[in-house]
């Protein structure tokens, strides 16, 4: 298998949303969406703030969330402001059956040949944990540069992002730093008749291979999604050999 040695967004597959106005950012009918807050950088980020307290990784048997004893009012249950890391029970295989992935509840790859990028679109979104919605999921693939750490790769990636729009975003904090995986987000802010999105992006090292993995959702949605999103990019493992 080929890959690529540099890093370039795929513009075809990643597409431009900021562009589009309302692009997955419905509710399906006779869902119960979170408390549309409008996240800010303190919850999904800004280099000066700290991520959410959300926990890392969190648990993929319980999709639960937490209400905020002081909000709602009224008959209706208090909208949940934290939710537990709920990712696929059964590992997802991408790239020709050589890598397994967990991926978010709800979130479905269509098989695809394509030794570079495997993706995850639907229109209107996937509904995921604490029917927040995942407007969609890449994962993209390189070969690995041992010079460039992954934190360096992270930064091309998100630079390659400028040439569809994604520009002016607002970084998180850090949250998974070691020799093989590295998370972040970043927020980018809505107008011109887009909504805003945040992009959780994580960088995983797997063997002679590097893989991008890029989650998107609204801020609000982020909130509840956050430990999903880390959760699944941390599942992401190259098949054995002798499997």
């Amino acid at each position: 298998m080929k890959l690529a040695r540099n890093v370039v967004a795929p513009t075809i597959l990643f597409g431009l949303c900021l562009g589009m106005a309302g692009c997955g950012g419905k509710k399906p009918p006779g869902t119960t969406p979170p408390s549309d807050t409008g996240g800010t950088s303190a919850d999904g980020g800004a280099t000066t703030g700290t991520p959410a307290e959300t926990g890392s990784g969190g648990s993929s048997d319980d999709g639960g969330a937490v209400a905020d004893p002081g909000a709602g009012g009224g008959d209706g249950p208090a909208a949940p402001t934290t939710c537990d890391a709920k990712i696929a029970d059964t590992p997802t295989l991408l790239f020709n059956d050589q890598v397994i992935l967990r991926p978010p509840h709800g979130v479905e790859f269509v098989p695809d040949g394509n030794p570079m990028v495997q993706q995850a679109i639907m229109s209107g979104g996937f509904m995921s944990a604490c029917d927040a919605l995942i407007k969609r999921m890449l994962v993209t693939a390189y070969e690995v540069d041992k010079k460039r750490k992954p934190a360096k790769l992270m930064d091309e990636f998100i630079t390659s992002l400028e040439s569809q729009g994604y520009t002016g975003g607002k970084r998180s904090s850090v949250y998974l730093d070691t020799a093989t995986d590295y998370h972040l987000s970043v927020e980018y802010g809505g107008g011109g008749g887009s909504e805003a999105t945040v992009l959780y992006l994580a960088v995983a090292r797997r063997g002679e291979r590097d893989f991008i993995v890029v989650i998107e959702s609204t801020p609000g949605d982020f909130k509840l999604l956050r430990p999903t999103f880390e959760a699944s990019a941390k599942s992401l493992f190259i098949v054995p050999p002798d499997a």
